[in-house]
Parts: structure tokens; sequence; C-alpha cells
């Protein structure tokens, strides 16, 4: 089943490719945004205020951590307008702060070395920019992400084996042709990003979402070290946002993931204080999407509220590296910068991981060649 699953990813891939050379086969970048709208992915046209881009600089890790990434991104605000060949689907208006308009940064790690990098987004009018139908959906927050995501189809399927493997909500996203300031950016994917609230993580006012993270010290937030992960590893806030962490919350975080870490590898109990479930259906799907990259896979764990629900997986994030890892197993269940190893060296939690597999394997196939065949059917 692995092996045509990676077959399938493989063709899967010519179609981004296809259409990567046919707009490229356009001789100037007016004929090459002339042309989008005949492929039917929205166009997504972003024009600044005054003409200027967003920047950043570049940075390596301090000695004793790992990873590359950038800092001092600078804002800019403008326009953003979204359509499919001659209708409009959203318009943000000209910037008024709070009222209509964009704001655009660059975001991401390693993916913002490209020459055209991923952007956050944030609307001054909350709207849903996948057009759902719902109020709900509504959100300022959104991502826009680039090739080294979208080349393959991987932040498509991802997301999907996430959910086949039980781990609740997982961001949306469309595919969008991006053009910015006039000028043709690339194949882009519009995104739903890692946020609280009623449509993304649905937790209560008192819930915590934490990030462990590898460049944690990429960030002026509060930031927390446990007493059993790498110094190369720490936790870093989501919500509340870290700015806002007080000493009692930040106390009661750290007390909690320290518990279940000193649990988990004291060989005690951890049901009580851990989802188990969702912890070995987190290591599944990396494992059948193959991830080579144990530390940067933006590791998610959620707490629903601080009285009665204990620690849980949050969504898969982040599958530059996916369908990458040769062998049989996904580097987050080999590595020591999670809890792979500990987990994997109890019994319970092996046949927890089986059984998990025993109810998604005869899903997996047919689920993902069906999203596969809609590819096809909606993009050609």
């Amino acid at each position: 089943m692995m092996w045509h699953f990676k077959q399938l990813m493989r063709l899967m891939a010519v179609g981004v490719a296809t259409l990567a050379v046919v707009t490229g086969r356009a001789q100037t970048a007016a004929d090459t945004v002339a042309m989008l709208p005949a492929f039917n992915i929205p166009v997504l046209t972003v024009t600044t205020t005054d003409g200027s881009l967003p920047t950043c600089d570049f940075v390596t890790a301090p000695e004793g951590c790992t990873g590359m990434g950038i800092t001092n991104r600078t804002t800019v605000t403008g326009r953003m307008v979204m359509t499919l060949a001659d209708s409009v689907l959203y318009d943000s208006g000209p910037y008024r702060v709070d009222a209509s308009g964009i704001t655009l940064r660059m975001r991401g790690n390693t993916s913002a070395y490209y020459e055209n990098p991923p952007y956050k987004v944030k609307l001054q009018a909350k709207s849903d920019l996948l057009q759902r139908g719902s109020s709900v959906f509504n959100n300022k927050h959104w991502a826009l992400l680039n090739q080294l995501t979208t080349r393959d189809f991987k932040s498509i399927i991802g997301p999907e084996v996430s959910r086949l493997c039980g781990l609740g909500w997982k961001p949306a996203s469309r595919y969008v042709n991006l053009v910015l300031n006039g000028r043709y950016r690339g194949l882009y994917l519009l995104s739903e990003t890692v946020k609280e609230g009623p449509s993304r993580c649905n937790i209560s006012a008192s819930g915590y979402i934490m990030e462990c993270d590898p460049y944690w010290w990429n960030t002026t937030d509060s930031t927390l070290h446990t007493d059993h992960l790498p110094y190369t590893m720490a936790y870093t806030f989501k919500y509340p946002d870290g700015a806002e962490v007080d000493a009692d919350s930040y106390a009661y975080i750290k007390n909690t993931l320290n518990n279940f870490e000193d649990a988990l590898y004291g060989g005690q109990p951890v049901d009580d204080l851990f989802d188990t479930r969702s912890l070995m259906a987190w290591f599944l799907a990396h494992d059948i999407l193959g991830t080579w990259d144990g530390c940067g896979s933006n590791i998610f764990v959620i707490k629903n509220d601080r009285y009665t629900a204990p620690l849980r997986m949050g969504p898969l994030w982040d599958f530059d590296t996916d369908y990458r890892k040769p062998g049989q197993w996904a580097s987050v269940h080999e590595i020591r910068q999670f809890y792979g190893p500990a987990c994997f060296a109890r019994p319970e939690l092996v046949k927890l991981y089986a059984d998990v597999w025993q109810e998604v394997r005869p899903k997996l196939l047919a689920r993902v060649t069906e999203m596969a065949d809609s590819l096809a059917r909606n993009y050609g």
C-alpha cells in the first residue's frame, strides 16, 4: 500500500509541473498575467499601498540551536482582489485600519528563502476567503504558501491524511495564482492558519495551543523548555498570544507538560494526562506521509480547557518534506526531539498505534485516489 501511495503522489506532481510549463511559455510578464484567467484557478491580485514589498533579514540559529529563519519582518498595506475568470470572488477594498484592505508580511523559516516567499495576510475586516457560505468561517488571518508547498499537492493530501487518522480539524485551502504589484509570483496555496476559533481549533477561553518548535530562539514571546526534551526544542504559545501569557498560565502549562513527560519517561500511566489516541494518530499520519523533517514539522499540542481536558495533538502542518523519508518510519517516529522513541518503547502505545492503523488502512488509498480525481476534474 505504501508503494502505491508514493506512486500516486509522483503522478499528482505532474499536474503542477504542467501548469508551470504552460505559464512559462508567455513572452512577457504582462502576457503571463493575461493568461491566468484561462485556468480554473482563482487569480489573487495584491496591490500594495505605495508599491513596496515586505522585507526581512535572514538569520541562522545561535550555537546550540538549529535552523534558519527570518527576523525584522516589515509589514505593508494594500488591497487584495480575488477573481475567477470574469467573476470577482472577493475584494478587500483599499486599506483603512480595522475597516478594509489588508496587511502583508513574509512568513515561514526556510521556505522564506525562496525568491517568491510565503506571506501572512491579515484582513482588516473578517471574511471567508474560501467562500463556504457561513459567517462562522470568517477570519482575519490567512497564509499564502509558496512553491515549496504547492509543487506536488503535499499540503492538500497531508491534511486529509491527518483527518483520516482522527486528528480532527484540518486547515482548509485553495490554489491561487498570485499577482503582486502587477507581477506574476507563482502558484500559491491560500490556507487557513492554526488559530483558536469555532471554525478552527475550537477550544475554550481557558484553553491553550502550544507549538513544540526548534525556532523558539527566533521569537520575542514566552518560550518554555521542558525537563525531558532537548534544548534544541521549546514550546511557544500560540494561544493565548505569547506576549499576553501571565506568570500563572506559564507556570500551569509548564507543570502540565512536565507531569506528562515525567509519567511517559518514567513508565507511569499517561492516559489521564494526554489523549494518547491523538498522539499515536499523529505519529501514524507522519509515517504514512514519509515526513523527513522531524524537528520543523510544526508540532502543535492543544489543551481544550484548563480544568478538565487532557493534552492532545493538534493538526498537522508543514508538509514540505513529505514523501522523502526512506524506509518504514518518518523521522518524528525516530528522533528524540519529540516523544516518538519514548512512546514506541511502551507496548500499550504500540498496540494503540497498530489499532489506529487498522482503522485507517481500509480507507486510505481510496480517499487519496478520490482527492486526486477531484484535483484532475477541477484543475485539468
